[in-house]
Formats: C-alpha cells, sequence, structure tokens
C-alpha cells in the first residue's frame, strides 16, 4: 500500500534532483493562465488595471488555480450554468452606475474605483474548476458572515487534502497533479482575500438586481427548506455545493425542477439567476422572474412544504472546527437575508420604528404618513412666507419621518410597485427596530399627543400661560367637574430668566365657568351666560409689573373677570388652602337677578356681573388638592374626582382642527419640548409652564430624546453621500447607545426673530412675550464622529470609538470608499469637515479597512542642480504649471484589528488598521508623503472675491513689490524669501498637495489661496493695506500670505 509521505520523499528526492524551476513548472498549477471563457470575455476589460493585475497574476489568481486543482475531481463539469453565469456577470459589470471608472477627481482613490470582479476574473482564467470554485464562495458569502464563511474555506481545504492522501494511500488512482495540490500553501489569508473579492462582488450584483433579490426574498422568507444533510461540514457544503450547480444546470437545459432542497434557492440569490417558480401552498402560483437567461420550461416548482411564518428565510445549520483559536467546534447558524437598502429607506425603517413606539397596527400606517406630512405643512406655514429652513434646522429629528411619509405617500399616489416594498420595510422596521429609539418596552403617545382633545384645545393659545389654562379648562369639562369644585393655580416669575425655583406670584383661574341665566340685549331672549374670572395678589413693582399689567388687560378683553385678592392663597404645593375664598367655591347658593342684562359677552365688570360669586368673600375655608399638574400650573379641587385627561380624537380630524385653530408658536413650543426632557422656554413674565404642563404625557424618555437626536445627524452625514447603501441590522442596535453620538447642546437664541414683525405672532408683540426656543441641539460631528456614523450603518452593528479614528484617512468595507470630502475638493472650496464621499470600489482587503497616514511623512531632500530653480517675478498670469503632479495611495505591511472591536478566541475579525501612504508625484517623480489629516483648513486665508478694482482691472503688480512665480515642485520645496504665487490654477489635486506640503514644511500660518473668480493683485493688495496697514513691511514687500495658491 503506498504512503503519501513516501510520495512526498519521492518529490522532494526530484526537486533536489532537478532544478527548482523545473519542479515550479511542473507541479505549481498558479502559473498557468487559460483563456476566459467567451461568456466571461467583457469582465477583464471592464475591471481596473489594478484588479485585472492582481486577477491575472497575483495572490488571488494562485489561490484560484490551486483550489481548483485541489477539488478538480469533485467539481461538476456544468457547461451551461457556466455559460450562463459568464453573460449574467458581463452583463452587470457593464453598467457605468456598478463599475464606475476612476477619474481625477476621485483623486488618490482612482485605481481603487470599481467593482470587485478580481476573484470572478481570477477563476475565469484560471480554468472551468476555478469558476465552480467561485461560484462556492458566493454562496458561503451569501450565507454567511466573513469570519465563517473563511473558517469553513479552511475546513474545506483540510479535509479535502486529507482525503486526497488518504485515498492514495487507500490504493485509489490519484493523479500526481492532484497529490501535488494538497502540497501546495492555501493560507487563512489567502482565503479571506478570496471570499471579501466575492462578498464585495455580490454587494455590486444586488444593486444590478436589486428587483429580482427583493422577489426571491419575499418567496423565501416563509420556507421552512432545509439543506443536504451529512455527517460533517465538509459533506454538507459539498454536498450543497454540487447539488446546487446540478439543479441549475438542469434548468438552464430547460428541464423543469422540483426544488426541496434551500441549497438551489441559495444559489439563485448568490449567483444572479433567477428561474421562473411554481410555489404550491393556497394553490398554485407562479412567480415569474423573467430572466431570458432561462428557456421557456426552466422552471422551479416548491411545493408540498409547511410555511412558517415565524421563519426568517432559509437558514443552514453548520459545526465549525476552525472559526476559534480554542475550544471545541462552534455550532453556527447563517444569516438571515437582509438585503442592503438606501439610506432613504432606512429612513421608511425608522418611520416603521416609530410607528412601534406608537403602538399602531398595520392599518393606520398611512393615516400615521398622512398626519405627519401634514403635520409639517403646519409648521412651516406662515402666511405666504415659507420657513423651510429654519423649521428643518428646529425639528431636524422630525425631518426624516416627515421625508420617509412623503415618499410612502408618494407611491400611494402613483399606485407604483414602490407602495408595496415601502409597507414591507416599515414593517420590517415595525418588527425588527423595538429598541432602536429606544427600550422596546417604552412607549409614547401616538401621534405625538396632537390626537388628544385637550392638546387642541390648549394650543390655540397664543401665550403660554394660556396654553396651560385652555388645557386644564377642556380636562375639568369632559370631567364633568363642578364650578365652585376646582380652582387652576398658574405660577409666574418677575425675571426673564428666572433663577428660582418657586414662581414669585400666582394667578388664579376658575376651571369651570360660572353660568348666570340672563337677558341679552338685542335678542329678547333669557340665556345662559358664561362668566370666567382670575384672581391676582395685590399688584407687584419692579421689572415684571409692566409685563403684568399688560396680562391682566389682555385677559380682561377675552371677557374674563380681573380680580385682585389680598388673601389668596396658602399652597404646600399639594394643597392649596384658601381662607374666604369667592363664593363661588362656598355651600352659598348664588343670588343672581334673572333680569341681568348684556349687550356683548365681552363687556363684563363687577357691576354688570348681577351677582356676587366670584366677587363676594365667604367666610369659609376651602382646601383643594392637585389633582392634575403641578404648583407651577394645575388643577386643584375641593372634591376628589377621576379626571378624564386623555380624549382620542381622529388623528386627521386632529390635524384639521391643528390647521385651522393652533397658534403657530404655541405648536412649536410644544413640539420642541418633546424633543428632550431638560426642554424649556421663557417668556418675558415667567417661564413656559403651560407647554411643558401640556406636553408632559407625551414628552420622549432620554434614552428615545438621544436616539433622535443620534438619528437626525446620521441624516445630516448621508444626506450629500451619494449612494450609500445600508445594512439593515442596524435596526438591531439601540441609537441611544452608540459612540458617535456629538454632544447635545442648548439652543441660544429665537427661531422667531424678535425685530420681524412678518414672524412675531400679533399677540406675542402686544403682550411684549416673545418666545425664545432653549430645545437642545446637537452639535455638528465631527469628521471623526461622522466617519464611526458611516462605518456603523455599512457594517450594521459595529460602534467605534470616534477618538480611534483620529488618524484615519478613509475607510474600505465590502464594495465602498468613504474619503473627506476634503481631500477630493479643491481646498479653496468650503465643505463641511463631517462631509464625506462615497465611491464604489475597495483596496482589495478583508473586512473593513481603516486606512491609516503616518504622522512623519516625508518629503524628498533638495537636489542639487541650481537650473531646476528659477523663481521669475509673477507676471500675473493664472497658469497650471502643474500639470504632472498627481495623487498615489499605497499600503505599508502594516495591519491591525481594532482593539476596541477584537473578538477574542475568534481567529478572523472584522476591522483592521491598515499603514497607508499617500503620496504626491510629479511626471511619476516622487516628491512627498502627505498627511492632509494635519492641515488647518480654517487657518487658510481664502480669497474667493474680486476686490474692487480702482484700476481699471489691469492684472498687473506693481514694479515696486516682489512677487514671484513657483511654477515646479523643486521651487516651492526651494521656496524663496518673498511672497510666491504657485500657478497651478484649476488643478485642484496640485493646489491640494502644495498646502499639505507647506503645513509639513511649517509654513502652515502663511497660506493663502484664490478662487476661480477672477481678481485684481493691486487692489487686492490695497484692501489688504487697509486692514492691516504696512507696519512692519518694506516698500517692496507685499502684504498677501508669504504663499498662495492660484
Amino acid at each position: 500500500m503506498p504512503r503519501f509521505d513516501q510520495f512526498l520523499a519521492s518529490a522532494l528526492s526530484l526537486t533536489n534532483e532537478n532544478s527548482a524551476a523545473l519542479i515550479n513548472t511542473k507541479f505549481d498549477f498558479t502559473l498557468f493562465r487559460v483563456e476566459a471563457p467567451a461568456e466571461f470575455a467583457p469582465v477583464g476589460p471592464a475591471l481596473s488595471a489594478r484588479r485585472r493585475l492582481e486577477a491575472e497574476t497575483g495572490s488571488v489568481h494562485r489561490t484560484a488555480r490551486r483550489l481548483a486543482a485541489l477539488f478538480e475531481y469533485i467539481t461538476p463539469s456544468k457547461p451551461h450554468l457556466v455559460s450562463a453565469y459568464g453573460r449574467r456577470v458581463s452583463s452587470i459589470i457593464s453598467h457605468r452606475s456598478i463599475n464606475p471608472r476612476g477619474s481625477t477627481q476621485d483623486g488618490p482613490f482612482e485605481p481603487f474605483v470599481g467593482a470587485d470582479g478580481t476573484a470572478m476574473w481570477a477563476a475565469a482564467t484560471s480554468g472551468p474548476g476555478a469558476i465552480g470554485m467561485y461560484l462556492l464562495a458566493c454562496m458561503l458569502a451569501r450565507a454567511w458572515d466573513s469570519s465563517q464563511a473563511v473558517s469553513i474555506w479552511v475546513e474545506l481545504v483540510k479535509t479535502r487534502a486529507n482525503e486526497i492522501r488518504s485515498g492514495f494511500e487507500n490504493g485509489e488512482h490519484t493523479p500526481t497533479t492532484t497529490l501535488m495540490s494538497t502540497l501546495q500553501d492555501i493560507s487563512r489569508e489567502d482565503l479571506a482575500l478570496w471570499d471579501a473579492s466575492a462578498r464585495s462582488w455580490l454587494r455590486s450584483a444586488d444593486q444590478a438586481k436589486q428587483w429580482h433579490v427583493k422577489q426571491l426574498e419575499l418567496v423565501t422568507k416563509d420556507l421552512n427548506i432545509a439543506f443536504s444533510q451529512g455527517p460533517t461540514t465538509y459533506a454538507k457544503v459539498i454536498a450543497a455545493w454540487t447539488q446546487a450547480m446540478a439543479g441549475m444546470e438542469d434548468l438552464l437545459k430547460g428541464f423543469p425542477q422540483q426544488i426541496s432542497d434551500a441549497s438551489i434557492l441559495l444559489a439563485f440569490s448568490a449567483w444572479h439567476l433567477f428561474p421562473d417558480l411554481i410555489l404550491l401552498a393556497d394553490g398554485v402560483l407562479k412567480i415569474p422572474f423573467r430572466d431570458d437567461l432561462f428557456p421557456e420550461n426552466g422552471i422551479g416548482t416548491i411545493g408540498l412544504l409547511p410555511a412558517d411564518k415565524s421563519s426568517r428565510g432559509i437558514q443552514w445549520s453548520l459545526t465549525l472546527s476552525h472559526l476559534r483559536y480554542y475550544g471545541g467546534a462552534a455550532e453556527v447558524s447563517s444569516l438571515a437575508s437582509q438585503p442592503r437598502v438606501s439610506f432613504g429607506r432606512v429612513r421608511l425603517a425608522v418611520l416603521g420604528c416609530l410607528f412601534f413606539k406608537w403602538r399602531l397596527n398595520r392599518r393606520d400606517f398611512i393615516a400615521a404618513a398622512k398626519f405627519l406630512s401634514g403635520l409639517w405643512e403646519i409648521l412651516i406655514e406662515n402666511g405666504d412666507r415659507p420657513l423651510h429652513q429654519p423649521v428643518t434646522e428646529q425639528f431636524r429629528w422630525l425631518y426624516t419621518f416627515i421625508q420617509a411619509s412623503n415618499d410612502l405617500l408618494l407611491a400611494q399616489s402613483n399606485n407604483t410597485p414602490l407602495y408595496e416594498d415601502y409597507l414591507r420595510i416599515i414593517g420590517f422596521g415595525y418588527r425588527r427596530g423595538r429598541e432602536f429609539l429606544g427600550p422596546a418596552e417604552e412607549t409614547i403617545n401616538p401621534f405625538f399627543g396632537l390626537n388628544n382633545r385637550h392638546v387642541v384645545e390648549a394650543l390655540k393659545a397664543a401665550e403660554d400661560p394660556e396654553c396651560g389654562v385652555n388645557f386644564l379648562r377642556s380636562v375639568a369639562q369632559a370631567s364633568g367637574v363642578e364650578p365652585g369644585n376646582a380652582i387652576i393655580l398658574c405660577g409666574h416669575w418677575e425675571e426673564f430668566e428666572s433663577s428660582v425655583k418657586n414662581p414669585t406670584l400666582y394667578e388664579y383661574a376658575t376651571a369651570r365657568p360660572h353660568q348666570i341665566l340672563a337677558d341679552v340685549v338685542g335678542k329678547g331672549t333669557q340665556e345662559l351666560v358664561n362668566f370666567s374670572a382670575r384672581w391676582f395678589e395685590p399688584q407687584k413693582t419692579g421689572a415684571g409689573a409692566g409685563a403684568l399689567q399688560q396680562r391682566k388687560h389682555a385677559i380682561s378683553m377675552k371677557g374674563e373677570l380681573v380680580i385682585t385678592d389680598t388673601s389668596v392663597s396658602k399652597d404646600d404645593g399639594n394643597n392649596l388652602l384658601w381662607y374666604n375664598p369667592p363664593k363661588l367655591f362656598s355651600h352659598l347658593k348664588c343670588n343672581a337677578s334673572n333680569t341681568t342684562s348684556h349687550t356683548t359677552l365681552d363687556q363684563i365688570s363687577t357691576q354688570s356681573l348681577g351677582c356676587d360669586c366670584l366677587t363676594g368673600k365667604s367666610d369659609e375655608r376651602i382646601s383643594f388638592t392637585r389633582g392634575l399638574g403641578s404648583y407651577h400650573c394645575g388643577l386643584y379641587l375641593a372634591q376628589r374626582i377621576n379626571l378624564c385627561t386623555d380624549i382620542r380624537i381622529d388623528p386627521l380630524s386632529a390635524l384639521d382642527a391643528l390647521r385651522s385653530s393652533a397658534h403657530r408658536g404655541t405648536l412649536w413650543s410644544y413640539m420642541s419640548s418633546l424633543a428632550h426632557k431638560s426642554w424649556r422656554q421663557s417668556t418675558a413674565y415667567g417661564s413656559e409652564v403651560g407647554v411643558s404642563l401640556v406636553s408632559k404625557s407625551s414628552k420622549f424618555s432620554s434614552a428615545m430624546c438621544r436616539a433622535l437626536h443620534n438619528l437626525a445627524i446620521a441624516d445630516i452625514v448621508f444626506e450629500p453621500v451619494t449612494n450609500p447603501t445600508i445594512h439593515l441590522k442596524c435596526l438591531s442596535s439601540p441609537l441611544h447607545e452608540v459612540s458617535w453620538a456629538p454632544k447635545i447642546i442648548p439652543r441660544e437664541g429665537s427661531m422667531i426673530p424678535e425685530n420681524d414683525s412678518d414672524i412675531v405672532p400679533m399677540q406675542c408683540r402686544v403682550l411684549n412675550i416673545q418666545s425664545r426656543m432653549h430645545t437642545p441641539i446637537c452639535s455638528l460631528p465631527t469628521r471623526q464622529q461622522a466617519l464611526s456614523c458611516i462605518i456603523f450603518f455599512d457594517s450594521g452593528s459595529i460602534d467605534i470609538d470616534p477618538e480611534e479614528l483620529t488618524e484615519v484617512l478613509a475607510v474600505s468595507a465590502g464594495n465602498s470608499l468613504y474619503a473627506p470630502s476634503f481631500i477630493l475638493s479643491d481646498p479653496a472650496k468650503i465643505v463641511p469637515e463631517y462631509g464625506f464621499r462615497h465611491i464604489i470600489g475597495n483596496i482589495g482587503r478583508r473586512g473593513i479597512s481603516l486606512l491609516v497616514t503616518h504622522q512623519d511623512p516625508q518629503i524628498r531632500p533638495l537636489g542639487d542642480d541650481y537650473r531646476m530653480v528659477n523663481h521669475a517675478p509673477y507676471d500675473s498670469k493664472r497658469e497650471d504649471n502643474f500639470t504632472g503632479t498627481s495623487f498615489h495611495l499605497s499600503f505599508t505591511e502594516y495591519a491591525q484589528p481594532l482593539a476596541s472591536q477584537f473578538v477574542s478566541n475568534i481567529i478572523d475579525q472584522e476591522v483592521y488598521f491598515v499603514g497607508s501612504v499617500l503620496s504626491v508625484r510629479d511626471r511619476g517623480n516622487w516628491v512627498a508623503d502627505l498627511n492632509i489629516l494635519e492641515v488647518d483648513f480654517k487657518a487658510i486665508t481664502k480669497f474667493n472675491r474680486r476686490a474692487d478694482c480702482t484700476c481699471g482691472g489691469q492684472l498687473e503688480t506693481s514694479s515696486n513689490t516682489d512677487i514671484t512665480s513657483i511654477d515646479s515642485w523643486e521651487e516651492l520645496l526651494d521656496s524663496p524669501s518673498s511672497t510666491a504665487i504657485v500657478r497651478a490654477h484649476g488643478n485642484w489635486p496640485a493646489r491640494l498637495a502644495a498646502i499639505a506640503v507647506l503645513f509639513q514644511c511649517g509654513h502652515g500660518h502663511c497660506v493663502g489661496i484664490f478662487g476661480e473668480e477672477p481678481f485684481c493683485l493691486n487692489c487686492m493688495q490695497l484692501e489688504n493695506e487697509k486692514s492691516l496697514g504696512r507696519a512692519g513691511f518694506q516698500e517692496y514687500e507685499s502684504n498677501l500670505p508669504q504663499f498662495c495658491i492660484d
């Protein structure tokens, strides 16, 4: 019986007897490159030059060849499948939206732009067996996360090698090439890169086949179909792979298939081949995918299987022996199907999270969307003047829901297929995002409490105290409170910004009106007339006296009695003791005359009342207990009764009522008060306790406040990012706990300007009660916070402390590159610190790569050739003499897992720091390595406008001023002592590189930059002289910064 170690010794002997080159030529399968099948031919030219080179000669090509050789004799030959798959991927990669070409606008990332078809082309140029291995890679990448998939590959490679050796030792005929394939080293790192390329391709192909992928997900989400069984993980995976290939081959031949194994359903998704399906559930349902690669008869039938509504789609369970460093094999299940979506769809899912907080039924989703959209219209409405931007800033947390609601309503009105899809994703957020906006057990009042009749009544008031009084009176009326059984207490502070806890003055109001039968002049009938009253303590002096007097006047103009009483009350917070109260609150009956007459109900005085129930004092002492509110604004009862504080009305009816009668400023105050627990407002006389009382039961918890603010920040970060894709797994993470949240800061100043008579409500101007919004807002995110936010949503779960991202230049994940906008823009352009660009592409590494730059980048030393530096006088010509300048990105061998994301005992980590070098070259020659993150763009003087020209617009410098032209890198590095203008007009990479080099050389404090606008240099210097003067300057010296970039 032959022994493998004897074969190995023989091979080694052969190595000694022959040259190493001959042995490698004979047995190193990685040296062979075959012609790709014709169907795959368009793939190669569509790849970037860097990817194609790697696919044809690099490590990925070697991996493809070695896998093909190792699995050669168990890889099924499926020519129809290979042909169809080649046509499919060639079609997908030809789309520019899926596979864009890199350009100079992509800066140093240009070579990395485009879809990652590296492993695919490596397989196509390594023979049919390698294509089969790539199809397996796509299946594993679809079903498992990267660490699990790589662990499966390690197990497959080791088991297959042992299988070959065992067969040889058992006397099976084994070709020498197959035996030698077991000696080829396929490292874990090689397999990780192989998996990463396939995984990136799936993202790109999913975007090209969004509709098909989504339809297949809908078909499979409730199915309960098992994968192939076997004694080992190796046996299960190989069986699933070969059965999927065989089933797909038959379908492509036009043979109908009964689908009873989940592997072929996984293959449909992983290979983006979609035959028509027939589902035998409740009857016969044909699901057409209209994939022209399949013949008419190539139909798959799924039937006689019980549907499982609790199923999360087809799942695969395996035992992995190579997942962990230590311990036994791990039992794992494949990922539930969660396609990546746009940020617009994330908004829809988050709308579902809000609906869960409201505990809405699915049938109410449309009504809720209409309510939200209508509420926004009310908030932005101000006569004919829209105030969209200020409202957006004030209610950014709400704007996210408004955008989602409008998208849903638009899809419904157009009756598009998107409508059902939008409802499904809202339902997904409702089910899966129960912790996203705060703990699942926390609820909030639906429709922000605005469908409560008492709240609608309260928001009619223009002033804050009246908002609280209206609310309490509405509650008292709905609860059947007798007029003499309740009193409303309303506190006031004398100072605008009160620093004391307790009010310095109390106002008391009737909770229910006192009714008197009266003759109304002009009608000739007797009617019940309602009389309400307010009691104030004696007139105060000081800062608040004038405002108090205005308030009394406003109350009397509303038709209420204003009474000053010297012995109003004693209040310990919960109890109110009133000595000698008005007779209304005593046991005495009303003595009103039935001949009381009034011409209008506004003409009320103590003389015309007809009774002394409101003005006369009793000899009793009445005790009231607080039933609702606080001692700042509350309803106090003489006898306890159950209060009806929540009367729900139809939300759209509530919206109509708000639109017709709500005071805009009060509604703003109400909505502002919801978004943070510590919210408060102040008026010129007293704190706004009325709105706080009305909104108290609807205020968000601290967790939800933080979650909503973080959601608003995410919306700000992703708004300018083009076509990002988000992993919906992010909905499973509590948003209020993320590390990237900016600090919440108080908003100072008013969103309703005091000096704008068109905006300030008339009531506020008359009463001098100007609302000032103190709603806390989030500070805009830093670059590090924005990057952490992007990583969180892109990965769906990874939350990195922004402090760990300080030195990170960019991020590569899947098929996406994210880079700060300021390293891809002209430095004269003002871009926000948190601005990022999304580039389709990657750097070809596994997992999430954080590209870190060196802190001490090098600059080439000065040359010794004096002829290289001219430093000619500036001739006022705006030229680009740096046309040969280019950015380049390369990588060092440094690769370190991110410590905070390190999962102990797991071999393959998800997040890595990757050492990167960003360099600038001049016609291919190295100039310097750059650290653009160290550039302080705020310190650069920006000349973005033309100075007022008084010299006739002649672009000529004064003959007495020394200004030097810099027209090469050598002239910049060997800089002159006078003011110099770097002439790189219109060349943003060169302009940016020049600034970075100047900062690294210590000249960052004296750098200016011209924009695209024309300018007069003489007049610009004269204008500078007006502000800077000429002190310290010689007559021939320019007052411009020492280095100006044009």
